[in-house]
């Protein structure tokens, strides 16, 4: 399923066990796993110009704050459950579990597969699924109809069984030296691929799958 590059020291993100983080708000609508709450802000507080100007830096650096591919990853709180969810948005490190594993993005457990391969929810684009990249995780057969029925982003849905689902990259921003050591970010969100020579200067926020050996599927009822 992966893209790899050559090995690292770089660990990916710390993020907690499955089953861990699935909660639900005051009128009992489930929050998926992967969504990040308010109290869970994204931030890119502390990065600068590397010491010998080639790329993007925490002043405090740590191991965990890059990935395998040294991309460096925006740091965000761990406290799901607390404030309010934020259905729209995924939180990096638990997407980045979901994806790597391919774990069900509303409970956490493994994903359904069969011969055909994982199953993924998306909304309906009228694009062409094979190859196309893709940041949202599979899900379970389980949860399907909870996604159905409580998120209104799906919209019009279609399911896809995914033979081939294969890290690519990431998803996030791109930045360029600014004065006295500091950096300035780019005004737009974008797909980088790994192994990219702009990717010292990149903050991931989300993990890229590439969808190869793609089949539409019936929407499953249980």
């Amino acid at each position: 399923m992966e893209h790899t590059s050559q090995a690292s020291p770089h660990r990916t993100p710390v993020v907690p066990d499955a089953g861990d983080v699935v909660g639900r708000t005051p009128r009992d609508v489930p929050v998926p796993y992967v969504a990040r709450w308010s109290s869970e802000p994204c931030s890119a507080r502390g990065i600068a110009v590397r010491a010998e100007g080639t790329g993007l830096c925490y002043l405090d650096e740590r191991h965990r704050d890059r990935d395998r591919h040294g991309v460096l990853w925006t740091r965000t709180p761990q406290t799901p459950g607390e404030g309010r969810p934020h259905f729209r948005s995924m939180h990096p490190a638990r997407q980045h579990r979901a994806v790597q594993g391919l774990l069900c993005q509303v409970c956490s457990g493994p994903a359904d597969r069969d011969r055909h391969g994982w199953l993924f929810l998306l909304p309906r684009t009228g694009a062409e699924p094979e190859g196309s990249l893709c940041t949202k995780p599979p899900v379970c057969r389980g949860c399907v109809r909870l996604a159905l029925r409580h998120c209104p982003h799906l919209g019009d849905a279609v399911a896809l069984r995914v033979r081939k689902p294969r890290v690519w990259g990431v998803f996030g921003d791109a930045y360029v030296p600014g004065p006295y050591g500091r950096v300035r970010r780019v005004p737009s969100h974008g797909y980088l691929a790994y192994g990219d020579t702009a990717a010292p200067w990149f903050l991931a926020v989300q993990l890229v799958l590439e969808l190869r050996g793609v089949r539409h599927v019936s929407l499953p009822q249980h």
